[in-house]
């Protein structure tokens, strides 16, 4: 990855602050970002949830627009997760529609020393 990539750093937080994020739901939000990643040519460099909220990072090419990113990350996950939740009719939507999106360099990654590192 040469130097004309961007970096971002972005933290989507669950509807209302609700703590949903479990094993179940943060192996579903993964698969998704991971599927939005490779469909826009964007690294998940790391990845990692709390209980209502997740950390991207992020390497994107500048022909990316990061709130299309943002959107495609937020509309699929809550898509996937919704989908297998299974029993529940009409689940609300996962992710606010609120995000924190700051841009960083390469180095970021040594930042996350307890992230998931894709």
């Amino acid at each position: 990855m040469g130097s004309s990539h961007l970096y971002a750093h972005i933290v989507l937080t669950t509807k209302y602050r609700r703590r949903v994020m479990t094993d179940r739901v943060t192996a579903e939000l993964k698969a998704a970002f991971t599927e939005v990643c490779t469909r826009f040519d964007v690294t998940l460099d790391a990845f990692e949830t709390d209980q209502d909220h997740a950390h991207l990072l992020v390497s994107y090419p500048p022909k990316v627009a990061l709130s299309r990113l943002v959107m495609s990350l937020k509309a699929i996950s809550s898509q996937r997760v919704r989908q297998h939740k299974a029993g529940t009719p009409r689940s609300p939507r996962m992710i606010d529609k609120h995000y924190g999106a700051n841009t960083s360099g390469p180095q970021a990654t040594a930042q996350y020393p307890a992230a998931e590192h894709p």
